[in-house]
């Protein structure tokens, strides 16, 4: 092979592929081929498959923890009221206290509402329940 036309060849490209003598390379290019990017998307989703439900857990026992330390701060302001004044006061009278609470009454971080067990006099939330009563 004349040598002018060997190296016209080597030199030669052909739709993203380098011809050099013998040996055939693919070109240099940017960016992910399909495959790849697929794959990635498979191992963001088995991830996140496991990650996101145990988040939303922690977020609710969270919540329910804060919730029954909020129930136990108003039990404990009802005892203090009862001892003080021989009798239970009304959920509102507690809750709307600005000596007791000075920063605003408790509430369930999960949107419940709380409301005095008249034979109990203590607090329950309408979605945690009572300090005392298990989950189910």
């Amino acid at each position: 092979m004349n040598h002018a036309l060997l190296q016209n060849v080597m030199q030669l490209n052909i739709e993203g592929y380098r011809i050099r003598g013998k040996d055939m390379m693919f070109a240099q290019k940017n960016g992910f081929s399909s495959t790849e990017a697929m794959l990635i998307l498979t191992i963001i989703g088995v991830i996140s498959s496991t990650a996101i439900p145990e988040f939303i857990e922690i977020v609710s026992s969270a919540e329910d923890n804060v919730c029954k330390m909020n129930m136990a701060s108003i039990n404990t302001q009802i005892e203090i009221y009862r001892i003080l004044n021989d009798r239970y006061p009304e959920l509102e009278l507690i809750l709307n206290n600005k000596n007791l609470f000075p920063d605003g009454a408790p509430k369930c971080p999960a949107g419940g509402s709380f409301e005095l067990d008249q034979y109990t006099h203590r607090v329950r939330c309408s979605i945690h329940g009572a300090l005392n009563e298990e989950k189910n």
